[in-house]
């Protein structure tokens, strides 16, 4: 992290070198927008933060314009480094894998607690499903293979948006319209009198909610019950207790409904790094979730 605080100024110019040199093209400048995300974390100046946008956005702009076509693939933008970098670090180094599918990859952001407590940020996530059902032809995707993926919160809104199927009528959403959903690093049960991460002393009671039992709004484990949506759930080894402890529990129990579950748990990562290595091309789970992308054959 050393190097990330002081010897810097090298890093914009070795993404443009490595380009123009045909070092990696798209995964070039998402590496170097990555460093300056962390460097941002580190040492809270605002110039990092730009410089990474302005990578992320580029690696994005450049596979898409590769591709020529996007798909349907709904992301609810993950809480990753704050201050408005958190979909530009997603659309920059996740974008490239999933589009290379290829696929159509649609980021969405959502209101944050506690300013907004459950459920504003469910109904984000569910207005996002829906301008992905009615707009996404007129980009060249396919409204009936449409798939919910996030990191953190994120990973339990694209749960709580393929399960709550009863939500689905209200927005005038097609029932079975999430073919598989894909959650890293996301906690599938928030109790209302368990302590958040941090220093704080704050459970997520007094974050996300305001009123007595609503704590159910924002639990995916309490909806799984007749779900037969496929699942791939993934998570650091070294994540948040609730995460780790949530993760195992919402595997389990989709797997006693009969549906498909994948569970995978990445050693020797914390949740920020794990985050990094979504847009690595030869991991699991980017095999996982682009094998799920693929049309299934008709029998």
């Amino acid at each position: 992290m050393a190097a990330l605080r002081h010897g810097s100024n090298w890093l914009p110019a070795l993404g443009v070198v490595l380009v123009l040199q045909g070092g990696g093209g798209p995964w070039a400048l998402a590496a170097v927008g990555c460093l300056h995300g962390l460097r941002f974390v580190s040492r809270a100046r605002l110039v990092d933060l730009f410089v990474a946008a302005v990578f992320l956005d580029a690696a994005a702009l450049w596979t898409a314009s590769r591709v020529g076509l996007d798909d349907p693939l709904a992301y609810v933008a993950p809480v990753a480094l704050s201050l408005g970098i958190v979909a530009r670090s997603l659309r920059g180094s996740v974008a490239p894998v999933l589009v290379d599918a290829p696929a159509i990859f649609v980021s969405a952001g959502y209101r944050l607690a506690p300013e907004h407590k459950f459920p504003a940020p469910l109904e984000d996530a569910f207005a996002a499903l829906q301008w992905v059902d009615r707009n996404i032809a007129d980009h060249g995707g396919d409204p009936n293979r449409i798939f919910a993926a996030g990191w953190s919160v994120g990973g339990t809104l694209a749960a709580l948006i393929t399960l709550r199927r009863e939500l689905y009528a209200g927005w005038d959403l097609p029932d079975g319209i999430v073919k598989a959903c894909f959650a890293a690093c996301a906690g599938f049960a928030y109790r209302a009198d368990v302590l958040a991460p941090g220093d704080g002393g704050l459970t997520y009671g007094d974050l996300l909610y305001d009123r007595p039992g609503a704590e159910t709004l924002a639990s995916p484990l309490d909806h799984v019950g007749g779900n037969r949506t496929p699942f791939y759930i993934s998570h650091a080894s070294g994540d948040f207790e609730h995460v780790r402890r949530s993760s195992a529990a919402m595997a389990e129990a989709l797997a006693r409904e009969g549906c498909v579950v994948e569970y995978d748990v990445f050693e020797g990562l914390d949740p920020y790094q794990r985050n990094l290595a979504h847009g690595a091309p030869h991991t699991r789970r980017a095999g996982t979730v682009r094998a799920r992308l693929r049309p299934r054959p008709r029998t």
